[in-house]
């Protein structure tokens, strides 16, 4: 059976748990298991995840959405979206743990080529 939810925004305090659901529904993913050179640690991929989701949550340009499960009080999923002229951030460019880059590219390198050429340049 399907709890009884509701949307709310999410608020700072929410943040570790953000970070907390994320890491549990992505952390033992076989394919994440290929991107990151090391495999999942799950205190490390719990900071690394609420360090993420808190600069975003910092960002104007980013809205956030919580699931609360109305029976327990207990915040079930979210969702978040970023409005951005840009998407090639700096501040996101490093990963912890690292990033199989070589393979990362080897994946995805050929759909951003052709995102920005069917965006004409446009990120």
């Amino acid at each position: 059976m399907v709890p009884d939810t509701r949307l709310a925004p999410v608020v700072h305090h929410d943040v570790s748990t953000l970070g907390r659901l994320f890491t549990e529904a992505f952390n033992e993913d076989h394919f994440r298991l290929f991107i990151f050179s090391q495999g999942p640690d799950l205190g490390l991929s719990i900071e690394m995840n609420t360090s993420r989701i808190e600069k975003m949550f910092a960002k104007p340009s980013t809205r956030f959405v919580k699931a609360i499960d109305d029976s327990t009080g207990e915040i079930v999923g979210f969702i978040t979206w970023t409005m951005v002229e840009n998407q090639h951030d700096e501040e996101d460019a490093d990963f912890d743990p690292p990033l199989n880059r070589e393979f990362n590219q080897s994946v995805f390198g050929g759909l951003v080529r052709r995102r920005i050429a069917t965006m004409k340049g446009k990120t």
